[in-house]
């Protein structure tokens, strides 16, 4: 969201994400519904993962089930579950490697790591498929240091054959998040039939450690002195933490949100009114369980405009926001409320 290639990355991948497993992007609550496309993932996933290792280092010590949901760290002393790695707390972690997932069907492991390849931050994974069908490989629920940070990563695998794929995170998004250094990656790995996207070959959830458990560094934004709480309990927070209305995709609201709770949630925004005139930015983010997220509310010009608004008009906004359960959205709403941001408050925020 932060740049504008990521940004269409994301939003072609997520549709063709969104029927393997429960999808990374946000759905709008109550709003736009999304479809699974099986070729948008497979260009996708050809294009991103262009730049290959010339070597890579082999991986030592105990396989990874790829049953289950159970959270595995890249620790040397992980228990007999975990993938073993070959990383100890340090700085250098270019020779990280770890086994996820390797069973009779396929395999998923970490072959190293470049902190300066094309795209950013870059993991060489290794996949190999021994079933009879083409398999889709792909991370969501994505987040770098106890933030949300996505990858917008998906590989597809044809029967019988493997593939070396480079995970990158891109460096824009790292500078917004203030991630430095990379000492804790949490995700939900999905491997499903490219076809019928049905999630039986690894639907998992892994934390890498690359540096160890001792070098663990959280980069959840702490609460600034200009920032704007809209609320803040023991499940949940959101703050608006600036205003930009020359954004890059319109007169946009940086916000950051913040799960405290033991399951992912949707934060949503619908039914939005700018100086009392409907103009909604359609806008939804999923939260994963205990994790924060930076991320922009953005209003575009064409919306704006159709409303007979311009972004240097707006004075005041009406944002009814939904907090509720990613599992289930027929569930009461962790937050169901309209918060008003007077002139005076987008002023102080540089509106």
């Amino acid at each position: 969201m932060k740049r504008k290639m990521a940004a269409l990355t994301a939003a072609v991948l997520a549709l063709s994400l969104a029927a393997c497993g429960t999808g990374s992007t946000a759905s709008q609550t109550g709003g736009a519904s999304q479809e699974a496309s099986s070729s948008v993932a497979s260009s996708i996933s050809q294009s991103a993962g262009s730049a290959e290792a010339e070597s890579r280092t082999e991986s030592a010590g105990p396989e990874a089930d790829s049953a289950g949901t159970s959270s595995v760290s890249a620790d040397a002393a992980a228990t007999d579950s975990a993938a073993e790695t070959g990383s100890t707390a340090g700085t250098d972690d270019s020779d990280f490697s770890q086994v996820l997932v390797d069973d009779e069907n396929i395999h998923v492991e970490i072959k190293g790591i470049e902190h300066d390849s094309l795209w950013g931050y870059t993991w060489k994974m290794n996949l190999k498929n021994h079933t009879d069908k083409t398999l889709m490989y792909s991370m969501e629920n994505v987040s770098v240091n106890g933030v949300m940070s996505d990858p917008f990563w998906a590989e597809e695998v044809a029967p019988g054959k493997e593939a070396n794929s480079d995970v990158s995170w891109s460096t824009s998004d790292f500078e917004d998040n203030d991630i430095e250094q990379v000492t804790e990656v949490s995700f939900t790995l999905h491997v499903c039939d490219s076809e019928t996207f049905e999630t039986d070959y690894a639907d998992q959830e892994f934390t890498v450690y690359p540096l160890g458990e001792d070098a663990v560094q959280n980069n959840t934004r702490e609460t600034g002195e200009n920032d704007l709480t809209l609320f803040e309990n023991d499940q949940c927070a959101m703050r608006v933490t600036g205003v930009n209305p020359d954004g890059e995709w319109g007169y946009t609201l940086d916000v950051t949100l913040v799960n405290n709770t033991d399951q992912d949630v949707y934060f949503s925004v619908e039914n939005a009114s700018i100086n009392g005139v409907m103009c909604d930015p359609f806008w939804a983010s999923e939260v994963a369980a205990g994790k924060s997220a930076n991320e922009e509310i953005s209003w575009m010009d064409n919306s704006l405009s159709e409303a007979g608004l311009d972004a240097s008009s707006v004075t005041t906004i009406d944002l009814p926001v939904r907090v509720s359960s990613s599992e289930d959205f027929s569930a009461e709403a962790i937050i169901d409320q309209t918060f008003t941001l007077t002139q005076e408050q987008l002023q102080s925020l540089g509106g």
